[in-house]
């Protein structure tokens, strides 16, 4: 809804930056703001409701695919429905998918685990356990879309 809005008030969301901005060191001011401006330029396309509709529609299927990785794996390692319940498997997912965001290894490979395992213990499960299952769902969503990705390369090429 926040993306919307900054594309519908546009004007506004800018005007709102530069004089959030003008309180940071004039050093970084001129980079952050130009970061800023770039990134309302590229949400121009959610002006379009049909486009904005196919890219709702397309990251919330692979977002359901994803967490249907993550508890019916957790069902498969007997971890699933109890300790780990379908809004814990929800939980990991989202919160391991926000700290993977942060600049790390490629791939993610170690904050993914690590943040799950941290999470997973919250709901009872023992170390061992939850390293397996972070290292597994890892793999399971991780190999799919890499391998999806190969078949492109050729055709940037």
């Amino acid at each position: 809804m926040v993306l919307f809005l900054l594309v519908h008030f546009k004007k506004t969301a800018i005007e709102l930056i530069n004089k959030g901005l003008s309180i940071a060191p004039k050093k970084l001011r001129e980079p952050l703001a130009k970061i800023a401006h770039t990134f309302i330029e590229g949400l121009k396309t959610l002006q379009n409701g049909k486009e904005s509709f196919f890219r709702f529609d397309y990251v919330s299927g692979g977002l359901t695919c994803e967490f249907t990785s993550y508890y019916l794996l957790a069902i498969g390692m007997g971890i699933g429905p109890s300790p780990l319940t379908l809004w814990a498997a929800a939980l990991i997912m989202t919160l391991v998918n926000l700290a993977i965001l942060l600049p790390s290894t490629p791939g993610g490979i170690g904050i993914f685990e690590s943040v799950g395992v941290a999470i997973a213990a919250h709901f009872g499960i023992d170390k061992a356990t939850a390293v397996a299952y972070m290292i597994l769902v890892h793999l399971l969503v991780f190999i799919p879309v890499t391998l999806l990705e190969l078949t492109f390369i050729p055709m940037n090429i």
